[in-house]
């Protein structure tokens, strides 16, 4: 065998008498494991068959390990008190096996003539591998906690921290953690659901129980939890051991791309509705309803604003969720919500809320090249969940696609109004007064309303162009427009038929009504002179057309028969009103005369 080195060397006093008081060669023949008598100039006296491994490091007596032990030997018999000593041995013919480890007990022998010990032996080396297997097991999860951004801890049967990871938890150092209960962390105890499982107290086995712990800051921190029960040496349980791993940057980020996902569907959705609608109020409603539907709001409404204070709201167009129907009738609702907020809430491009008679609004403006074009309204009642930060992002980016909608919608309605009035004066253009004209005729017709038109133009309109220049007449054109849009009632419509050609239709009004209206136009006409930059007297010639209620008409048929008196008014001498038929009434006809002047 090779020797190995010292592990252990240990002396205790020892009150025994000056000499043992049994047969020390008998207890080395009897004795259970390796002994053997040792003098401390190495000679063995009696040894048994187990000691012999441990007393062939003697035959070598320059070994470290003999020497040691004979140093130990010396000691015992000097000090004549028991002494410890451990040896580690390795066999020769089998190194790969490790060494071997025996703690010794040396007990001195005062005998007459002699320098001896009792040497007794009991190998440990299982224990001594076992001892440090623990050690490095203990040493190495102590490593690994360290090094480890979880948080481990472990519980009494209470739920009292009794061990905390160093880097503590949700901001809270060790020392603040130890001692306190984990139920004082917790939030949202009742989503846990059945005690048993309480991860911090549990005794069953858990893994990955979601938890949202308050932190040092204030703040709550989202966990994650496995844990497992302890038990005593009864069996019982006693506590609970588990790591936590802080998810609540994942959380964050996963929210993040949520609302992320969730702004670039609604900024889809109103994209869509640009495209698919090209009606102006269908555009506005289809936007509404995709406001309202992924903010899960109640109601809402996309309201288009005008410039002028007095006109400020234009158009609501709005969507019901909870009904499923157009929001658009609650109009005054919106108006009225406008109506309470200052010019800088109408105008803010951050959202804010308002409550206002039981809801709580979220409003926020629109913009296009930088101008307010319009107001985003949203509401929730109040006992539902307010309304939080991401809503705030969303509506602020829609409220820019909105705006883009607004202004596609203003355009398409002004492309609209184009295509149907006349550019120079406003008023209706022939293809939309016949659209218009021929719908309330066919109305009528239904229902025996009475109705009625003038056909007229401006007298010797070609002197005043050929005397005073196009500025002129274009001057004394817009003097007759502006009197028909602001003399005329609502429901009647005025047209632009060409140059200085005008038509009005007059709902509601027979053969007497339409007498009075040439008349007064007449007059209006006359009187407006002091209109006119240049010295000319202006005046008119009307021809009215009665429509029967009773006959099916044709639309033009019905502008003819008014045009056919207009001719048969400037056959009359002009400044005069006639009927379109008959042609050979005596009454179908009148003048201007010298009164109505």
């Amino acid at each position: 065998m090779s020797n190995g080195h010292n592990a252990v060397t240990t002396a205790q006093s020892w009150d025994a008498p000056q000499s043992l008081l049994i047969n020390a060669r008998q207890m080395v023949a009897q004795f259970p494991g390796p002994a053997f008598i040792i003098s401390d100039e190495g000679g063995l006296d009696s040894v048994n068959r187990e000691a012999e491994q441990v007393t062939q490091i003697l035959s070598d007596r320059d070994n470290e390990m003999a020497k040691s032990l004979l140093d130990m030997v010396s000691k015992t018999i000097q000090s004549q008190a028991p002494i410890k000593h451990n040896i580690s041995i390795t066999k020769a013919d089998d190194p790969g096996a490790g060494a071997h480890v025996f703690e010794l007990t040396l007990l001195p022998l005062n005998e007459e003539g002699t320098r001896q010990c009792l040497c007794l032996a009991n190998e440990i080396t299982l224990e001594r591998n076992l001892t440090k297997a623990l050690v490095a097991s203990r040493e190495l999860y102590r490593d690994l906690v360290t090094c480890s951004s979880d948080f481990a801890w472990e519980t009494d049967s209470k739920g009292v921290f009794i061990y905390v990871s160093n880097r503590g938890a949700v901001g809270y150092s060790p020392a603040a953690l130890n001692g306190r209960s984990a139920l004082t962390l917790m939030q949202q105890t009742d989503a846990i659901g059945d005690l048993q499982a309480f991860p911090f107290s549990t005794s069953v086995r858990v893994e990955e129980i979601e938890v949202v712990l308050s932190g040092a800051d204030g703040r709550d921190h989202r966990m994650l939890i496995s844990a497992i029960p302890v038990m005593d040496q009864n069996g019982e349980w006693c506590g609970t051991r588990g790591v936590g791993h802080d998810i609540t940057t994942l959380r964050e980020r996963e929210a993040e791309l949520s609302q992320s996902r969730a702004r670039d569907r609604l900024a889809a959705k109103v994209a869509d509705a640009m495209l698919a609608d090209l009606d102006p109020d269908e555009m506005l409603i289809t936007a509404a309803k995709a406001i309202v539907s992924t903010l899960d709001a109640w109601f809402g409404w996309v309201i288009k604003t005008g410039e002028l204070e007095a006109d400020f709201v234009s158009n609501v167009a709005g969507y019901h969720a909870r009904d499923r129907v157009s929001a658009a009738g609650r109009a005054d609702l919106a108006v009225e919500i406008i109506d309470s907020l200052t010019a800088n809430e109408r105008q803010s491009v951050r959202p804010f809320v308002r409550e206002f008679e039981g809801n709580r609004y979220l409003i926020c403006a629109t913009n296009f090249a930088s101008e307010t074009n319009g107001i985003l309204c949203i509401a929730r009642h109040l006992e539902e969940e307010p309304w939080h930060e991401h809503h705030f992002d969303l509506l602020r980016l829609v409220a820019g696609h909105v705006g883009i909608a607004i202004a596609q919608a203003n355009q398409v309605e002004e492309l609209k109004i184009r295509s149907r009035t006349d550019g120079m004066t406003g008023l209706l253009n022939r293809t939309a007064f016949i659209e218009e004209v021929g719908g309330c005729m066919r109305r009528n017709e239904r229902s025996g309303r009475a109705s009625a038109m003038l056909y007229f133009d401006l007298d010797d309109f070609k002197k005043i162009n050929d005397t005073w220049g196009h500025s002129a007449g274009d001057q004394a054109i817009m003097v007759l427009s502006d009197h028909l849009l602001n003399k005329s009632r609502r429901g009647d419509v005025g047209v632009r038929f060409g140059g200085d050609e005008f038509g009005l239709w007059l709902d509601g009004c027979g053969g007497e009504g339409a007498e009075a209206k040439a008349k007064s136009i007449i007059k209006g006409v006359e009187a407006a002179v002091e209109q006119l930059a240049v010295p000319w007297t202006l005046t008119c010639s009307i021809g009215i057309a009665v429509a029967d209620p009773f006959v099916e008409e044709d639309i033009e048929a019905f502008i003819t028969r008014a045009d056919t008196g207009l001719y048969r008014a400037k056959k009359l001498g002009k400044n005069a009103w006639c009927l379109g038929d008959p042609v050979d009434a005596e009454d179908a006809c009148e003048p201007a005369g010298e009164d109505e002047r």
